[in-house]
């Protein structure tokens, strides 16, 4: 069997992003950083859950490896949005990786929700999902004020 990906070290990158955000007060940049954050929190929440559902047979074997499959591309936009994140400076646009980041997640719970019958599992995603929407609607009505 095949070793998961471990999202430890994406773990780091929020660490960064946190005290990137401490000292950002007065620009955009915490809300994109907080969108960035919410959707990390949102892809280990549904590792996570599908993990234990895999482990106690909820999830068959190509249930678990569909949602790992779409787990990996979000994964590699997260760290992609993350450094853009990084070189951003009030005034540019919002970094592409970030748009197709949210597309990517959306695409990813869809998924996901659709395949996990109703219980804790699944409202501890939708639970994850709720935080990224809302810090997404932060980034749309920052996009539009700019």
């Amino acid at each position: 069997m095949r070793q998961r990906p471990s999202l430890v070290p994406v773990g780091a990158i929020v660490v960064a992003l946190a005290l990137l955000m401490s000292a950002c007060a007065g620009n955009p940049k915490p809300t994109l950083v907080k969108f960035d954050a919410s959707a990390l929190t949102a892809v280990q929440t549904i590792a996570s859950v599908e993990r234990e559902l895999s482990s106690i047979g909820v999830l068959t074997p190509a249930q678990s490896l569909g949602i790992r499959l779409k787990l990996r591309p979000v994964i590699t936009l997260g760290e992609q949005a993350t450094t853009a994140l990084l070189a951003w400076q009030p005034g540019q646009q919002t970094p592409a990786s970030l748009l197709s980041l949210s597309t990517a997640l959306g695409d990813l719970l869809t998924t996901v929700v659709g395949m996990l019958p109703n219980g804790t599992a699944k409202a501890k995603i939708l639970t994850a999902i709720a935080a990224a929407q809302q810090a997404w609607s932060a980034v749309i009505m920052l996009m539009g004020d700019a």
